[in-house]
């Protein structure tokens, strides 16, 4: 495979400026590491500071954020890279020598793992589910107040069938990224940040639109990756990058198993971190997990799964060790396992990797089941505490409140209502649907920021007005939802 196309520095449009007009500025960096750049200094990047890792509404600064999380990845990734620019055998294989390797390589993954959380509503994955939940409740059964237009436009979005509607019942934070860094970064034109193919590719863990997961099939497909708005960014990232395998099947680009690898390492590794400064398990509960699951399972553990266990079970009996101690130990012992596993099997499946039939998290496949205990012990100890549930249960309240809130105003025959609306919602989310209206309208050539004072909401359709809300409540932190809600419920005045 042509790891040059893998590394394509193509983007939605041209971008305004060279690489020539850079390096007169003193600006040497590739297109590709130029999208850091472009993340960075986002609004969206900043959001991601007040939005849940696994505990909502926290007031300990000790417990991750998704901010910190993602930075957090991103050092593991940039890892990777170091490591495959001192392997022989991959280097042999992509053709790529080490400038490549640790410029844009390393560039792409480093905005992949920065990024993977970025379309994330707030209340973390239990956000996921609650927007899912919500449309699907809205889908089946429409409000008896509407209109009967709207009402069978809405039953038709929750048909089987309906392409379009598993973008709202079967909503995923990946999908919503993807629209995030190509859209709702929105500066006049639908380009975003207009980041490259590289990077875009890298990002993308399910590159398919309009299809529901599937956890049998292509791990590309396990979940529902595109939203049929951004069909073709994906089109442009498939060609770009080379990742069509034939008949309408697309394969991951291979750097986002390195993204995901990082992901994982990290909230399977932090999120018993922040259990443990809570005082909710203890290191040695960690290594008796682990022992637990591997005689469950009747696993024999291997060489490194041994020394792994050993190295916890000693920091866990070394009395001489205080408990901040203990779990920095553990947090490197885990991760240092971690890492070399996924390294390895990068390394040994990039054939089938580039080929589109490696069908495992890296990081899973793995004899020893260590992913798999770590998993369970994080569902066990943390996932299903008292805490992180009631404050789940608050952030359920919170969306299905403002979305609420907002389908009454949106649906309204009262065109001051809906004028309200859209003045409270985010413009630049506003703006974004009414371009994308103006466009499928055939008016390229119009501005949304000229139309938008005297565009009424009633004229979007169904979808697009729920778009607008989606993007709109998936867009926001923690916090804000929560003072949202309260002050459109009149909890809160300012």
């Amino acid at each position: 495979m042509n790891w040059n196309k893998y590394l394509s520095t193509e983007r939605m449009r041209e971008s305004s400026i060279t690489p020539e007009q850079r390096k007169e500025h003193n600006d040497f960096r590739t297109d590709i590491e130029s999208d850091f750049g472009r993340v960075i200094f986002s609004s969206a990047c900043r959001r991601l500071h007040d939005k849940t890792q696994v505990f909502p509404l926290t007031t300990d600064d000790n417990i991750h954020s998704r901010l910190t999380h993602s930075m957090e990845v991103m050092n593991i990734g940039q890892s990777f890279v170091f490591t495959l620019s001192e392997s022989d055998e991959f280097k042999e294989h992509t053709e790529l020598d080490d400038i490549k390797i640790l410029r844009d390589l390393a560039a792409a993954l480093k905005v992949a793992c920065l990024v993977h959380d970025i379309g994330n509503p707030p209340f973390g994955h239990f956000g996921e589910d609650s927007l899912q939940s919500y449309f699907k409740e809205l889908f089946k059964t429409p409000p008896a107040w509407m209109s009967s237009e709207d009402q069978a436009e809405l039953r038709k979005l929750g048909e089987v069938d309906s392409e379009i509607g598993a973008d709202y019942t079967e909503f995923d934070g990946n999908a919503e990224g993807l629209r995030v860094l190509t859209k709702l970064q929105f500066i006049e034109s639908l380009d975003g940040l207009n980041l490259t193919c590289a990077s875009l590719g890298a990002f993308m863990k399910y590159p398919n639109a309009a299809l529901k997961g599937n956890k049998n099939a292509y791990i590309g497909l396990h979940k529902h990756g595109v939203l049929t708005s951004e069909k073709e960014v994906l089109d442009k990232v498939v060609e770009a990058c080379g990742l069509s395998k034939g008949d309408n099947e697309i394969m991951r680009h291979p750097l986002s198993f390195l993204m995901e690898a990082a992901d994982s390492i990290c909230y399977l590794t932090m999120d018993i971190e922040d259990g443990l400064k809570k005082k909710w398990l203890t290191v040695g509960d960690v290594y008796e997990q682990i022992i637990s699951y591997g005689s469950r399972k009747g696993i024999s553990f291997d060489d490194n799964a041994k020394r792994l266990l050993d190295s916890i079970e000693k920091t866990a009996n070394d009395g001489s060790v205080n408990g901040r101690k203990q779990i920095m130990n553990l947090r490197t012992y885990l991760m240092g396992y971690l890492i070399d596993l996924a390294l390895r099997n990068f390394i040994d499946h990039i054939v089938e990797i580039e080929e589109g039939t490696y069908t495992k998290e890296l990081i899973k496949d793995d004899g020893n089941g260590i992913a798999e205990a770590l998993g369970e012990i994080c569902k066990q100890y943390i996932l299903n505490s008292r805490e992180v549930i009631s404050l789940e249960i608050t952030g359920k309240s919170v969306i299905y409140g403002i979305l609420d809130a907002y389908v009454k105003m949106f649906f309204s025959d009262d065109e001051n209502l809906r004028n309200r609306a859209k003045r409270l919602i985010s413009k630049t989310i506003f703006l974004t649907t009414l371009q994308e209206y103006l466009e499928r309208k055939g008016r390229k050539e119009d501005k949304a920021d000229d139309r938008y004072e005297e565009f009424d909401v009633k004229d979007f359709s169904v979808e697009e007005r729920l778009r607008i809300l989606r993007d709109y409540v998936s867009c926001m932190t923690d916090k804000f939802a929560l003072n949202h809600y309260r002050k459109l419920s009149g909890q809160q005045i300012f």
